[in-house]
């Protein structure tokens, strides 16, 4: 799936990004559960995944 947004729509994903990351971060500090601390550090990596993309050009445009 291709996505095509402007420059400050980009920005305003990797603020949310950021934050939910940190978020879950604070919230994964916060939990005695085991199972669902893995559940959140798995969302918190898929979070972080999402985040670097927004930083990797299109293959289009690396070239």
């Amino acid at each position: 799936m291709n996505l095509n947004l402007h420059d400050d729509e980009v920005e305003f994903l990797r603020e949310i990004l950021d934050s939910t990351a940190r978020a879950l971060t604070s919230e994964i500090a916060h939990t005695d559960n085991r199972l669902y601390r893995q559940t959140l550090k798995t969302r918190r990596d898929q979070t972080r995944t999402l985040r670097a993309k927004l930083e990797t050009p299109p293959a289009s445009e690396a070239s």
